[in-house]
């Protein structure tokens, strides 16, 4: 079990940790001494700034390296070399943040309503040396992002909001020819129902669907949490109705 104390670990144990979920969960390549270095630092801001207010409920050693880091990587091996990457509802930089550790040649940018979150990653960009880092203190639906419709390779969206809402928020901002991957829990195939549908009012359609179970043993127990990611492609620019205002999006989602 993840263990909830405040008795963290120092950077040696953390980096041993943090690789050894990696391992786990085949993304070791991500463990290099510099990336182990930086996600150390990053879980230090972390718990920093959340005793001044709160961005995450899971600080733990074990809880951080496995589900905001190891489970923010999940589709770091899907974005093309080079990329332009949107992160939708950031939160407080996951999968944003991780994933511009890891791939210094994607220019991740993230888009969060809450001023407070958007601080805190650009501030956490500074302080970690991430130059591939750039932050929207906004909403998906608002006119003024209007402009960025179509601008982008890869368009992510972790934990957000229901499949029929997010993709609605998202789709429009992934270039024709790019992608959006939904990362979402064990509930997916509920919210897949209608998903392709629904996926073609916004011009694009599903052209992936997998899942994985994210997993870290130890000699007490192993603590587990089920990944579904669901990949969308933009076939054609998406109509300008979309996305509408947030109350109409969530009243009637398109499926």
């Amino acid at each position: 079990m993840i263990n909830s104390d405040n008795n963290y670990m120092n950077e040696a144990d953390f980096s041993a940790l943090l690789a050894d979920v990696f391992k786990q969960n085949g993304i070791e390549k991500y463990a290099t001494e510099e990336n182990l270095h930086k996600f150390y630092r990053f879980a230090c801001i972390l718990r920093e700034e959340n005793a001044k207010y709160n961005l995450t409920s899971i600080l733990s050693d074990e809880g951080i390296a496995l589900l905001h880091f190891a489970d923010s990587l999940a589709a770091a091996d899907l974005i093309p070399a080079g990329a332009s990457m949107l992160d939708v509802g950031a939160g407080p930089g996951f999968p944003s943040l991780p994933i511009a550790i890891v791939r210094p040649d994607v220019l991740v940018c993230a888009l969060d309503a809450t001023k407070k979150k958007t601080d805190f990653i650009a501030a956490t960009a500074e302080k970690l040396g991430l130059d591939n880092v750039t932050v929207i203190n906004d909403r998906a639906e608002s006119d003024k992002m209007r402009e960025k419709r179509e601008s982008f390779d890869f368009v992510t969206a972790r934990a957000v909001a229901g499949l029929g809402v997010i993709c609605e928020l998202a789709l429009p901002y992934a270039k024709v020819g790019g992608r959006f991957a939904a990362l979402k829990g064990e509930n997916a195939d509920e919210e897949l129902k209608g998903a392709q549908s629904g996926a073609k009012k916004l011009s694009a359609r599903i052209v992936g669907n997998e899942k994985s179970q994210l997993v870290y043993k130890t000699a007490n127990g192993a603590t587990s949490n089920t990944r579904r990611i669901i990949i969308f492609e933009k076939l054609s620019p998406t109509p300008s109705a979309y996305p509408r205002a947030y109350a109409k999006i969530k009243r009637s989602p398109l499926f």
